[in-house]
């Protein structure tokens, strides 16, 4: 009698978890629709804006002999035009073919002390004449098809509805993630009576019904075929899926994702930035200096590479880890150059490791000389693209094959 009960109540239970399946499917199906076909187009995203809107993103010189604009006084146009508002971001380089793209931001109003809304806030500018090309309100699917694009990506990273959206797709993810055991468990053959887990012998029988789950059976009708693509399908990219959805979480809930992981797999911690105190120095440059200032801190590591890294951008009053505001940043946003502030926390984590190392006397030298082979910007930024003999001769190969 109470193997009896046991197996309604497993079969009961598997009811409920089919039931669960089905509707959790169906609830993150609409979802996974909208971000697999806005995602789809966002891997095209410069290319389809500039060919809905044409007019935004091309350019033609007035003449043979006209010389492009500086981009500083690109900038001092766009402020001139739009007083309310503050640009904090500048591109520093011009092609002469594309007009430039400045974001704006709403100043706050010094009688009321409220900030108010602005109508639009990207601008595209002349590089030759200085003059307005267009604007649009980004993301605002209003102002109609001028903003397809952004509101396309607005659309796949936060359902346009910041930050709200944000957290509605990462509760998606992490109930596509759970549902995603639970189809996995729901394939798996029942156990029957008098048979053992433990025994070799029945679990090679177990394995051998499981098998059946992940083969087509195309003769046995529409629906057969159907149920078998849906559970087969999902056993063979089941892994696959898992990933995409468990990173989906982190990118959307790291609050869930952090603590599940950080009990699951070691971790390293990593310490807070301290904040640093303002200078005591009531001087203040402007945006030429600070450009000045810049390319003269970037131009080694720009130097040192083989393909020129484009496209820096000059940044104005962003708080920066605590950091204080009235702080300028220099960015060069290509192959890596684009997270220079991760890559100089990492830098700074790895001599605080070296020198925790080099302080115990149980270290070998032959490890020590091996962690500086492979950190030999230690020496210095000129040094940072040497390797070891180990390396030197494909990289060597690799290179003269470039030429």
């Amino acid at each position: 009698m109470s193997t009896t009960v046991s197996r309604g109540q497993r079969m009961a239970g598997r009811a409920v978890l089919v039931v669960l399946h089905r509707y959790l499917g169906l609830m993150t199906a609409g979802f996974l629709l909208i971000a697999g076909l806005t995602g789809s187009l966002l891997a095209w995203n410069a290319e389809l804006d500039v060919l809905i809107n044409p007019k935004l993103f091309h350019v033609a010189a007035p003449g043979p002999e006209v010389p492009v604009l500086d981009a500083l006084a690109l900038r001092r146009a766009v402020v001139e035009r739009y007083p309310g508002a503050e640009v904090v971001s500048v591109p520093l380089t011009v092609d002469g073919r594309h007009p430039v793209a400045f974001f704006l931001q709403a100043g706050r109003d010094p009688v009321t002390g409220e900030i108010p809304p602005l109508a639009n806030d990207q601008i595209f500018i002349d590089l030759y004449t200085a003059a307005v090309v267009g604007e649009r309100k980004w993301g605002d699917i209003r102002q109609g098809m001028i903003n397809f694009m952004p509101f396309v990506y607005r659309l796949h990273y936060s359902l346009a509805q910041e930050p709200m959206g944000k957290s509605i797709f990462g509760v998606i993810a992490l109930l596509w993630a759970v549902n995603g055991f639970v189809g996995l468990y729901l394939t798996f053959p029942s156990v029957p009576r008098g048979l053992s887990l433990c025994c070799s012998v029945d679990r090679k029988l177990w394995f051998s019904r499981w098998q059946a789950a992940w083969k087509l059976r195309v003769r046995g009708g529409f629906y057969q075929l159907n149920f078998d693509l849906h559970r087969a399908g999902g056993l063979w990219f089941w892994a696959m899926l898992l990933v995409v959805a468990w990173s989906a979480v982190r990118f959307n809930l790291p609050r869930v994702y952090d603590p599940v992981m950080n009990a699951v797999f070691a971790h390293q911690d990593i310490p807070s930035p301290q904040a640093v105190a303002p200078p005591q120095s009531n001087a203040v440059i402007g945006w030429e200096q600070a450009r000045a200032v810049g390319r003269g801190q970037t131009e080694p590591v720009r130097s040192c590479r083989k393909e020129p890294s484009p496209n820096p951008t000059l940044r104005a009053g962003r708080p920066w880890h605590g950091r204080w505001s009235r702080a300028y940043q220099i960015s060069i946003v290509r192959q890596g150059l684009g997270v220079i502030g991760g890559a100089a926390r990492q830098q700074l984590s790895f001599v605080d490791y070296l020198e925790e190392i080099c302080s115990n006397v149980d270290t070998l030298e032959a490890y020590v000389y091996k962690a500086i082979e492979k950190n030999l910007w230690l020496s210095g930024v000129e040094y940072s693209l040497f390797a070891s003999n180990i390396t030197l001769k494909w990289q060597i190969e690799d290179f003269l094959g470039k030429i």
